[in-house]
């Protein structure tokens, strides 16, 4: 269920209210353009920030946009473990095919905290539970070591990672001396060696904003063929210059704005993207 592209689409809302009209249309362009599966509800997605009625009502639109013509994966993470159960069951109520659970904390947690969060979040449902390593928003990075114990676990099947200071395929074969599951990258400009270097999926903050852009680079990654991909690709370099420097959040924000014709900002206190690079991404764009 975790192949090839997974595009991570923002939740619009304004003034407290899903914007659902305009969510299906994101979900819908995801599909329509080739996308392999949907990640809602993940950093991308603003879920730790979403009070419960909007996460439950979201995860409903994207099971009805989908309609299962992708593996649709909910985001779940909360401060309490007791919210984080409270998600998975919901997102699997709405119709969820998988749950994406990232540590999120206040204080640090141990890695015996973060495998007690896991083994809790896997007996809520039976639904495939895919490892959040997103070190940039939750402060924990996972050891492998942490991933074989947690992917021990009956229902966890995945791990999305951090693309790794040295060679993603070395990376991959570390893991892959402990573990089986499915494993994928995130980091939008990391695409094409992630996925020539064997990742089995790779997830995409523009593919879930302007995936028309990125999908024929990651299917000639996919497909075997870097060199092409590379090419394919060269277009997206402006974007992706401005995600490191501005955060992907911000930028893909600002870019549905463009695409949908209204504003669509980020929860607060995260502020849009600053007034003097917008002319930067209209050049990018």
């Amino acid at each position: 269920m975790l192949r090839g592209l997974s595009a991570f689409p923002i939740t619009p809302v304004a003034d407290g209210t899903l914007d659902e009209d305009l969510f299906a249309r994101m979900l819908d362009r995801i599909v329509t353009e080739g996308c392999d599966s949907v990640g809602a509800l993940g950093s991308t997605g603003a879920g730790p920030y979403l009070p419960p009625q909007i996460r439950r009502r979201a995860g409903e639109v994207a099971a009805e946009t989908i309609a299962g013509r992708i593996p649709l994966w909910v985001g779940i993470g909360a401060l309490a473990t007791e919210d984080v159960c409270r998600n998975a069951r919901e997102a699997k109520a709405a119709g969820a095919d998988g749950l994406l659970l990232q540590p999120v904390s206040y204080q640090r947690l141990t890695e015996d905290e973060v495998f007690h969060l896991f083994a809790d979040a896997a007996a809520a449902t039976s639904l495939p539970l895919c490892i959040y390593d997103n070190p940039g928003t939750t402060g924990f990075r996972f050891s492998n070591a942490l991933i074989a114990r947690i992917a021990g676990l009956p229902t966890v099947t995945a791990a999305k990672r951090p693309l790794p200071e040295g060679d993603v395929a070395e990376d991959i074969a570390a893991l892959r001396a402990s573990t089986d599951i499915t494993l994928g990258y995130s980091a939008d400009w990391g695409l094409i060696d992630a996925l020539a270097g064997g990742a089995d999926v790779f997830f995409s903050v523009l593919a879930g904003i302007r995936p028309e852009s990125v999908q024929p680079a990651a299917r000639a990654a996919i497909e075997g063929d870097a060199d092409r991909a590379r090419v394919l690709a060269a277009p997206l370099e402006k974007v992706w210059a401005l995600f490191r420097q501005f955060g992907s959040y911000r930028v893909a924000h600002a870019i549905a704005s463009r695409d949908y014709g209204k504003p669509i900002h980020p929860p607060r206190p995260v502020l849009p993207l600053p007034d003097a690079a917008q002319q930067d991404l209209d050049a990018a764009l």
